[in-house]
């Protein structure tokens, strides 16, 4: 089953807009379009308007070329406001053996410890290390037999009012957001092959 999707890069130069299609882990472009960025600076809203005009020009090539009509997108935002912190979680396994249960609890126990500022919000919580029992570097812990799980994470953030003000851009040009990604991270993903995701 195919399904169409719409990303949408926004930068301080430039706006980019791709529409593909994915079927069967195959990514097929059906229509890009580039747009001059304005009412953006260093990765931040300066003029939601202008912005927003920018945003919907390169949303427009792309539509226009695909022949898609599709109205939400995934959106990458600049490193430039971003921060991130490490945070550890610790839980006991009552039953012994690791169910997707544990590893959503040991997570939230990692962003509960976390000292994020008030004024920023999570976008992504990455996982780097499970440890089992003391066993560190655990790839997948799930059903394994254990006592005790520790996670080790890497929280990344954004300040608010900025995150609101491009939410808000983006609306205007009449695109729901499906999700916000961190171009750095959006990135890296995109150029590692399968062990250097493994390796971190």
């Amino acid at each position: 089953m195919s399904e169409t999707v719409l990303a949408i890069d926004i930068g301080s130069t430039k706006i980019c807009a791709i529409i593909a299609e994915i079927e069967n882990g195959t990514v097929n472009i059906q229509g890009h379009g580039v747009s001059k960025s304005q009412g953006i600076k260093k990765g931040a809203i300066t003029n939601i308007e202008l912005a927003s005009k920018s945003i919907k020009k390169a949303v427009s090539d792309a539509k226009r070329i695909s022949g898609s009509n599709i109205t939400s997108a995934t959106v990458s935002i600049s490193n430039a406001y971003a921060k991130s912190l490490n945070s550890t979680g610790i839980v006991n396994i009552p039953h012994k053996d690791i169910s997707i249960k544990e590893i959503n609890r040991v997570m939230q126990t990692a962003l509960y410890n976390a000292n994020v500022p008030n004024e920023y919000e999570i976008i992504h919580v990455l996982p780097y290390n499970f440890r089992v029992d003391d066993q560190d570097f655990i790839e997948d812990p799930f059903g394994m037999n254990a006592s005790r799980m520790e996670v080790d994470v890497n929280i990344i953030m954004t300040q608010k009012s900025n995150l609101s003000n491009l939410k808000k851009a983006v609306r205007s040009a009449g695109i729901e957001i499906d999700g916000i990604v961190l171009s750095g991270y959006a990135s890296a993903i995109a150029t590692m092959d399968e062990d250097e995701k493994e390796l971190g």
